[in-house]
């Protein structure tokens, strides 16, 4: 798993837009007048943030999960430890 960024990590509010940026985008064309705006905007978020899911260790029981961006769980701290590969753009948001 990847270290942290020095990226700040974003908003719940970021990572939705980031969403739907990224659903938009995959129903336009190239050629599409919107096109190169949502491209240029999902950049900025890229550019600006730490997006990568994170493995943390609940200090009071010592078992790990995983984290969105945002900080929110998305494995519960239950495990006593694995191995997180790859994440590219997992934010389940609640």
């Amino acid at each position: 798993m990847k270290e942290q960024k020095n990226s700040p990590r974003p908003s719940i509010e970021v990572l939705r837009q980031f969403e739907e940026l990224h659903n938009k985008v995959r129903h336009l064309q190239p050629a599409d007048e919107q096109y190169q705006e949502v491209i240029d905007k999902l950049n900025d978020i890229i550019e600006s943030y730490d997006l990568d899911n994170y493995v943390f260790e609940d200090p009071a029981t010592g078992k790990t999960g995983v984290n969105n961006p945002a900080g929110q769980a998305i494995v519960p701290a239950e495990y006593d430890g694995f191995t997180f590969v790859g994440d590219h753009n997992v934010f389940p948001l609640s």
